[in-house]
C-alpha cells in the first residue's frame, strides 16, 4: 500500500541554516524560527526520513518515493529557496 510520510523541521537556531534534501542535493535556506514540512507521497512501507544535524541540516529520504516536496505555510518551495550566494 502506498502512503504519505511527513516530517516538520524547525530552525530553533538564532542564525540562518541550510536544509539539504538528500539524496538529490536540493538546498533550502531557513531563517531563525522557520518551519518547513517535508511531505513524501506514494512511498513504500520501508520508507523513512533520517535527519542529520551539523553546520547544516540534512534530511535523507530513505526508500522508494514517487513525489516529495518541501513546504512552508502550505506553499511548495523551489530548490534554492532563500539561498545565500557566497
Amino acid at each position: 500500500m502506498k502512503q504519505t510520510v511527513r516530517i516538520k523541521i524547525r530552525n530553533e537556531f538564532s542564525k540562518f541554516v541550510t536544509l539539504w534534501l538528500e539524496p538529490w542535493g536540493e538546498d533550502y535556506g531557513m531563517l531563525a524560527n522557520d518551519e518547513f514540512e517535508i511531505i513524501a507521497k506514494n512511498v513504500d512501507e520501508n520508507f523513512y526520513f533520517q535527519v542529520d544535524f551539523g553546520e547544516d541540516i540534512k534530511v535523507w529520504a530513505e526508500g522508494q518515493v514517487i513525489d516529495i516536496g518541501i513546504y512552508k505555510n502550505n506553499e511548495l518551495l523551489e530548490c534554492g529557496y532563500n539561498r545565500i550566494a557566497e
